[in-house]
C-alpha cells in the first residue's frame, strides 16, 4: 500500500516564497529541498520518493513537498522509516548547496535566513 503525507518545500527556519510570490520561486523552492533532502539523508531507498504538490488556495496556488512511502499492511518497510527519519529531521536551514543554486536562479537572498551560509555562498 502507498501512503503519503505532506511537508512544507523549504527549511523550517526558512522563509517561503509563498502564495503571492511567482511560481517560478516556489519550484526553485522545490528542486532545492527535494536535492538537500537527498544529500542530508543519502540516496532515497526504493519505495520512497518525494514529488511536488500543488494546491490551490483563495489567494493563489502554492506547492508543498508530497513525500509518499511503500507501507506494507504488517511488518517492517524501509521507505516507510526513511520517511519518517526525513519527516522528524527536516533541515533547519538551506545548505550551502541550496544558497548557491537558488540565488544562482534568482531567489531573492533576503528569503534565506541562514546568514552564515549565505554568506558563504
Amino acid at each position: 500500500m502507498k501512503d503519503s503525507f505532506y511537508l512544507d518545500p523549504i527549511p523550517c527556519s526558512e522563509e517561503s516564497a509563498g502564495v503571492e510570490n511567482s511560481s517560478r520561486l516556489q519550484r526553485l523552492e522545490a528542486r532545492a529541498m527535494i536535492a538537500q533532502v537527498e544529500r542530508t539523508f543519502g540516496p532515497f531507498p526504493e519505495g520512497f520518493g518525494i514529488c511536488r504538490n500543488w494546491n490551490s488556495h483563495e489567494y493563489g496556488t502554492y506547492v508543498d513537498l508530497q513525500i509518499w512511502f511503500l507501507d506494507p499492511e504488517e511488518g517492517e518497510s524501509i521507505s516507510r522509516d526513511f520517511a519518517c527519519r526525513v519527516e522528524a529531521k527536516w533541515p533547519e536551514f538551506w545548505d550551502r548547496e541550496a544558497i548557491e543554486f537558488l540565488i544562482k536562479n534568482g531567489y531573492p537572498s533576503s528569503f534565506i535566513q541562514n546568514q552564515e551560509s549565505s554568506k558563504s555562498a
